[in-house]
């Protein structure tokens, strides 16, 4: 499967909330994925949920090519924050996502 087309396109996103101690671990981990014949990572969007600390600060300061950092304005809870990142992506991705804690 050496055609890029027959790869899937995976777009890892994140709902950060008062994450300033691993935000820019876990950015970095992500960006450092291996990618096989199977899948490439188009993209890594964070989504910081205005939690009052450095999660957003800190996560735009990572420089990327594949990154996007968007930044709530007001608390939009997980749903909120899932949401606002699935917009951002559009069509053309199945959508699956997880919860870590």
């Amino acid at each position: 499967m050496e055609d890029r087309a027959k790869k899937l396109n995976v777009v890892i996103a994140v709902a950060a909330y008062a994450a300033e101690k691993n935000i820019v671990r876990l950015i970095n981990s992500l960006h450092t994925q291996e990618e096989d014949d199977s899948f490439v990572i188009t993209k890594i969007l964070i989504h910081c949920d205005k939690s009052g600390d450095k999660t957003a600060e800190l996560a735009k300061s990572v420089i990327h090519l594949k990154l996007e950092v968007f930044e709530s304005r007001e608390r939009l809870g997980f749903g909120g924050s899932i949401k606002n990142v699935f917009e951002s992506v559009g069509g053309g991705y199945d959508r699956y996502f997880g919860h870590y804690e």
